[in-house]
């Protein structure tokens, strides 16, 4: 690529786990963001961290726009809708795992996806592909209607993250 004068700029960026551990990172200065200042941060999958309204407080004080990655995949916040409004309401971004559309996680996953998406309430959408074994779900999200809705509403913001 550097002889056909590619020219292609990485950057490093994390997704981090609200945990015990996270504050830490915070505190010292060292978490990796997209764009300006957006933190890309996920819940455990069992129960949501005692802490993590205090953490999102705190990172916005210091000027950090939080991104909850996969929301539609807590099954602890699936039939507590107003807790995803309470998320919003606090400036919370959501990201949509594309392959949640297609049912590979469960059902309720993607019906959770697609009320979401009928309530506008994604700002991101991404593959979270962490291995080849995600590429045929990830090309069969490509032709469900509830993504191509998404993408067509103008809402996204995943241009800010360049």
């Amino acid at each position: 690529m550097e002889n056909a004068h590619i020219y292609i700029p990485i950057e490093a960026a994390a997704e981090y786990l609200i945990d015990d551990g996270f504050e830490k990172i915070f505190k010292e200065g060292r978490l990796l963001t997209m764009g300006k200042k957006y933190i890309l941060v996920e819940l455990s999958y069992y129960n949501m961290h005692h802490g993590f309204y205090a953490l999102v407080f705190d990172l916005q004080i210091a000027g950090y726009q939080v991104i909850l990655a996969h929301p539609e995949r807590y099954s602890y916040f699936h039939d507590k809708w107003p807790v995803y409004e309470d998320l919003k309401a606090r400036g919370i971004l959501f990201q949509l795992n594309t392959i949640s559309l297609t049912g590979c996680y469960s059902p309720k996953v993607q019906k959770v996806a697609e009320k979401l998406i009928d309530m506008g309430f994604y700002d991101f959408v991404a593959t979270d592909m962490h291995n080849e074994e995600y590429l045929a779900n990830f090309n069969k999200s490509l032709y469900i209607p509830h993504l191509q809705k998404l993408v067509e509403s103008g809402r996204l913001m995943n241009h800010n993250l360049i």
